[in-house]
């Protein structure tokens, strides 16, 4: 405490005629804090002279070289994102150091390729500059936002806001957004706690779409009807394979007969071979009383019977299905209705989800 914290030593011997630098004692510390410490060792006894002339005193100073130690993070709203989607990158900054971090400290954030900065929130203490005036549209080099804070991070923050960007996803691939801290910091930029990174990945994107033939029909009456098949098609179309769950929904339409089979490869379809991959889909009919919806799932490997290894589609594949239908109504008209499920597969966008087959039978 620099008064009564004392180390004494004695020696009944004295410390013999012609010594030099014998030594007294050797002290062990630790540092505990951020200034810089002189240490006083003084004879008080043993010397008439001692302790008021100034050879009695011997002193030290131990300058203080304590540094910040940043730590620059990014965290996105959203894991994925399809094009055109909207969210937000978050910068933070923590100091782990025992001293502010100095003036200026300097976080730059640098806008990659495939987003478009719309808004900026500054955090706390930071003032951010964006490299033009918003909408500022990445390009992964000279794209950037600046974040300047003149007081610099405290000592002990953690996961303090820097700025928070508000981005429209432009492209279809994933995006890598970087921020680091360049100034503030002795260790900055070359250590790698100075960079934070974060990405946004590309979601899966499903649409249906029918291969079939003719959708007039005969009259089912007076003779038997005539059944004919269509494939309903599920396509990636992003190049992401499915995770996840993939379902569809058809609704049953009033004057026709709707069939699967799930043994099913191979159908005609207005004369022509389609394959199909029936055997991967399990139907399930909703409510089971006067059912208005026929429900696909996907198989899973737990799915019996019977269980299959495939439980997604490859990007910018198809999933192929054969629905028999089959009028039972003279003067019929009905749609046939592919209504995928929203978030199948992990997909994000829902506007291309749905597709209609129009159906007509004469009287």
């Amino acid at each position: 405490n620099g008064t009564t914290s004392t180390v004494s030593c004695v020696s009944t011997a004295g410390v013999a005629a012609g010594a030099t630098n014998a030594t007294v004692v050797t002290l062990t510390v630790t540092k505990t804090g951020t200034t810089s410490v002189t240490n006083t060792a003084q004879a008080t006894t043993g010397d008439p002279g001692c302790p008021a002339a100034a050879r009695c005193s011997g002193t030290t100073t131990v300058t203080d070289n304590s540094a910040p130690n940043l730590t620059i993070s990014k965290i996105s709203s959203v894991p994925s994102a399809a094009q055109g989607a909207s969210f937000t990158f978050t910068v933070q900054a923590s100091n782990s150091g025992p001293v502010a971090s100095t003036n200026p400290t300097t976080v730059v954030d640098t806008i990659p390729t495939g987003v478009t900065v719309t808004a900026l929130t500054a955090g706390a203490g930071f003032t951010c500059t964006p490299s033009s005036a918003l909408p500022l549209v990445g390009n992964g080099t000279t794209s950037t936002v600046s974040c300047v804070s003149t007081a610099g991070v405290a000592a002990g923050t953690v996961n303090a806001t820097v700025v928070i960007l508000t981005v429209t996803k432009t492209g279809t691939a994933s995006v890598t957004n970087t921020a680091q801290a360049t100034t503030g910091d002795p260790g900055c930029p070359a250590a790698a706690r100075c960079t934070g990174t974060s990405t946004v990945a590309t979601p899966p994107d499903l649409t249906p779409n029918f291969t079939f033939g003719t959708t007039a029909f005969p009259s089912p009456l007076p003779g038997p009807a005539e059944s004919r098949f269509v494939v309903m098609n599920i396509n990636e179309i992003n190049g992401v394979t499915t995770s996840g769950q993939v379902r569809f929904n058809v609704p049953v339409s009033v004057g026709f007969l709707y069939e699967f089979d799930s043994t099913l490869t191979s159908v005609d379809v207005g004369g022509f071979p389609e394959s199909v991959d029936n055997g991967n889909w399990e139907m399930r009919l909703v409510p089971a009383v006067n059912p208005t919806t026929m429900v696909f799932t996907l198989r899973n490997a737990t799915t019996t019977p019977p269980a299959v290894p495939s439980l997604d589609i490859s990007g910018n594949t198809r999933s192929r299905i054969a629905l028999k239908t089959t009028p039972t109504l003279p003067g019929t008209k009905a749609n046939v209705t592919i209504n995928i499920v929203a978030g199948s597969g992990g997909e994000t966008k829902v506007d291309n989800n749905n597709v209609v087959l129009s159906q007509s039978v004469q009287r």
